[in-house]
């Protein structure tokens, strides 16, 4: 779902971007886009884990290099909670994903000089999180190249990282940030353009799977308070003691999968693996942006129940594609967690087939990314001092 697209895009009869061929010769549209393809763009992003920024690159990367884009992903620092160093390059979840794609990934291990060397002048370097948006926005003028930051903080934070994302927020007013949900678009003042989180479809229809082979009731993300990984645990009570599954590592999960060791938990996974055995996808999030993980399963036709926060209410229509339920509600949440249970596989597959379209007609990389390269081009057309 693209919610402000550049003015100067073009556009079709239902507001998709699109190039405009004119008789035998190439618009100026195409023309810029067979220009921008030979651009460098560095996606730079700080990061320590597997999350839901760290996706949305993965995912941008990948469709980048499809389009034959000239791509690159730039780490500020490899962190020693990570495999060991090889060759200049920690093993960070994603790295091997997109080594194997031919896109070169780096570290400048937290060296601004290095840097400054590695970004060619006029490269476009689209930053993700707050500490990468603020060293893009700081060097770019010294780096000549264009700086387009994106944010992802549906949650502000606490103490030093509340301070640090106001910053980073602040500062975006004076380039063209992009912002991945309405809240957060909301809190930049409506600067710049709203340009939602997007999913690679499975290549295979995940609607094909015979149904008894997903049963998982399960909740996939950050173990931190904002996410509410305790309150899905909690569900089991309502749940005559069944036992759920929890994808994902964070500051929590020593300490809850200890408290709650009847449930499986099984840290940080690629999920590509794992989605065919989950049968319904629980966000018990108290907090939240435009979560990947949401766009993910419903991609493979696993609806979301989840707490009516952030920009979940504009993914999820009640009833329809999944559910939404008055933040906090637990009782309710596990009601509709039984709903769910107890439907046929017929109206069961309805649901997930409106889950799945959903995905398909708003949240695809086919929907999104001509809105991201329009962002490409005015940012590109913008002296680079200022990106």
């Amino acid at each position: 779902m693209i919610f402000k697209i550049p003015p100067f895009a073009l556009q079709n009869a239902n507001g998709i971007a699109v190039a405009e061929p004119i008789g035998n010769k190439l618009s100026k549209r195409t023309l810029f886009l067979k220009e921008l393809s030979m651009k460098p763009i560095i996606l730079f992003i700080d990061s320590r884990d597997m999350g839901g920024i760290e996706s949305h690159v993965l995912n941008l990367a990948l469709a980048l290099k499809k389009q034959h884009h000239l791509v690159e992903v730039i780490f500020w620092r490899c962190y020693q909670s990570q495999a060991k160093h090889n060759f200049g390059l920690q093993h960070h979840p994603i790295w091997p994903l997109l080594l194997a794609e031919g896109i070169p990934v780096k570290s400048v291990q937290g060296s601004i000089s290095t840097l400054l060397k590695c970004v060619p002048k006029g490269a476009i370097v689209h930053s993700h999180g707050y500490k990468a948006n603020l060293l893009n926005k700081l060097l770019c003028s010294i780096g000549r190249w264009h700086a387009l930051p994106t944010h992802h903080n549906g949650d502000l934070g606490k103490g030093l990282l509340r301070i640090y994302v106001a910053c980073d927020e602040l500062s975006s007013k004076l380039f063209h940030p992009i912002s991945v949900s309405a809240p957060i678009y909301q809190r930049l003042a409506y600067g710049g353009s709203l340009i939602t989180n997007f999913v690679t479809l499975p290549e295979r229809d995940a609607l094909e799977r015979p149904s008894q082979s997903a049963n998982q009731i399960a909740f996939v993300g950050r173990i931190s308070p904002e996410k509410n990984a305790e309150g899905f645990c909690l569900l089991s009570q309502y749940l005559d003691g069944q036992q759920l599954h929890i994808y994902g590592e964070g500051v929590e999960k020593e300490l809850l999968s200890k408290q709650y060791s009847q449930h499986y938990w099984y840290g940080q996974q690629n999920m590509a693996e794992h989605w065919s055995k989950i049968d319904l996808l629980v966000m018990p999030s108290l907090e939240e942006g435009l979560p990947l993980a949401a766009l993910e399963a419903m991609a493979h036709g696993i609806p979301v129940c989840a707490f009516a926060v952030g920009d979940l209410p504009a993914l999820i229509r009640d009833g329809v594609n999944g559910w939404l339920i008055p933040k906090g509600d637990l009782k309710a949440m596990a009601n509709r967690i039984c709903q769910w249970q107890s439907l046929g596989d017929q109206e069961k597959l309805k649901i997930r087939k409106q889950s799945q379209a959903i995905i398909k007609i708003h949240y695809s990389v086919e929907a999104v990314l001509p809105a991201i390269t329009n962002i490409y081009q005015q940012v590109s057309l913008k002296p680079s001092l200022l990106g």
